[in-house]
C-alpha cells in the first residue's frame, strides 16, 4: 500500500508538471500588504523617529565599570552612583 501511495502521488506531481502554463511578457503587479504605521511606512520624512539611547545594563554583583574592584552594589563612584553621598 505504501508503494502504491508513493507511486499516486509521482503520477499526481507530474500530471500537475505538465498542466502548468508559463506566461510571458505580462508585468508582476506588486501590491502592499503590510499597514503603514509610525514604526514602518515611507521614508519621505513625516514620521519623526526618536534615536535610540544605549543602556548598559549592570547587574548588581557585576564589577563597577569605574574600574575601583568591587562589585556595583558595594561600590560608591560618584560617576555611576549619582545618587550616593560618599
Amino acid at each position: 500500500m505504501f508503494e502504491q501511495m508513493i507511486a499516486a502521488i509521482q503520477e499526481e506531481t507530474l500530471r500537475r508538471l505538465f498542466l502548468v502554463r508559463v506566461r510571458q511578457n505580462q508585468e508582476v503587479k506588486r501590491e502592499r500588504v503590510a499597514k503603514v504605521t509610525g514604526e514602518s511606512g515611507a521614508s519621505d520624512g513625516s514620521v519623526q523617529q526618536r534615536p535610540q539611547r544605549k543602556v548598559i545594563k549592570i547587574g548588581r554583583n557585576d564589577p563597577c565599570p569605574c574600574g575601583s574592584g568591587l562589585k556595583w552594589k558595594k561600590c560608591t563612584c560618584k560617576q555611576f552612583h549619582p545618587d550616593v553621598k560618599a
